[in-house]
């Protein structure tokens, strides 16, 4: 690691945000819902037009601000990558909003996809959707859906919601039903999670809402024909994790590999999985060496995907 990150891992003011410009709390959907608000991380240079990072947030769908998280990763994006960097707010249960959790912060994602695309990610420029925890399960859902337009509100159909990549950092609940006990086996019953967050106030048939919020079930129709193939993905989990349990995460991507494998996948870019011994949750928002080193990783994977985009 070089001396510079070293001292940004001990410095109160981070060398590298000198070198950027943030537009704080851009509307990107409603102008009345204070949850739809963005801050665009760039540096002063670089234009509309230039490769796009999208982030979102964890929390547990409850908390978290766009502000306060990955912030080595994003400014490494900005400041060293020139590339164009946007990280969101979208609606959670504490939020006082009058409709349910679900499927509201999953379409507010594709208002902040939709936002990028004609406002920032411009004439075809690569666009990557990031997202930790609870924010890695919604990323993995905008790869995943992006295509379906039944999972996009009304207001985004028809505008163009094309996205380039997903990586999913430490993602919670890849399987809602916990149909292999992972959660359940890690001491979490994952059923009354979803439940008393994503599904409350849902009158919808909850089974139908189940499959839809489940990625390793996306991935399932993706394999059987039912929708298109998803872009890459890289997918990133702690070994020590002590909220993720890495049965979970490896379940998802050994049924990425074989739907690849079973739709005759054509792909330049390959799927990647990343599990960091002796890291845990979060562990990348800090500054520290571990955080730099997924920086560097994700800079590497993300270079790859712009390159591919414009062959």
């Amino acid at each position: 690691m070089t001396p510079k990150r070293w001292l940004e891992c001990f410095l109160p003011i981070r060398l590298n945000q000198r070198k950027v410009v943030i537009s704080k709390d851009i509307a990107y959907g409603s102008a009345d819902c204070k949850c739809h608000r963005l801050d665009w991380i760039r540096r002063r240079e670089v234009c509309v037009g230039a490769p796009t990072l999208l982030y979102i947030h964890g929390g547990g769908w409850t908390s978290g601000d766009k502000s306060a998280a990955s912030l080595p990763t994003l400014y490494e994006f900005a400041a060293e990558m020139a590339w164009n960097v946007l990280t969101i707010n979208y609606t959670m249960q504490s939020d006082d909003c009058s409709t349910p959790l679900w499927p509201t912060n999953l379409h507010d994602c594709f208002r902040a996809v939709a936002w990028a695309r004609q406002n920032v990610a411009t004439s075809g420029a690569p666009l990557v959707v990031m997202g930790d925890s609870a924010g890695g399960h919604l990323a993995s859902l905008v790869g995943l859906t992006h295509t379906v337009s039944r999972m996009l509100p009304a207001d985004v159909q028809g505008k163009n919601v094309a996205i380039d990549a997903v990586i999913d950092l430490y993602g919670f609940c890849h399987d809602v039903t916990d149909a292999n006990g992972h959660y359940e086996s890690f001491g979490v019953d994952i059923q009354k999670v979803v439940d008393s967050i994503l599904m409350k106030s849902v009158i919808a048939d909850k089974a139908h809402e189940l499959d839809d919020l489940n990625p390793i079930s996306w991935v399932h129709r993706v394999e059987t024909g039912g929708i298109p193939e998803p872009p890459p993905f890289f997918v990133v989990h702690g070994e020590t994790d002590d909220c993720v349990p890495a049965a979970d995460v490896v379940s998802f991507v050994e049924k990425l590999v074989h739907m690849r494998k079973a739709c005759g996948s054509s792909r330049k870019m390959p799927d990647i999985h990343v599990q960091a011994p002796r890291i845990g949750h979060a562990f990348n928002y800090a500054y520290s060496p571990s955080a730099f080193a997924l920086s560097d990783s994700l800079g590497m994977f993300c270079r790859a995907i712009a390159a591919c985009s414009t062959v």
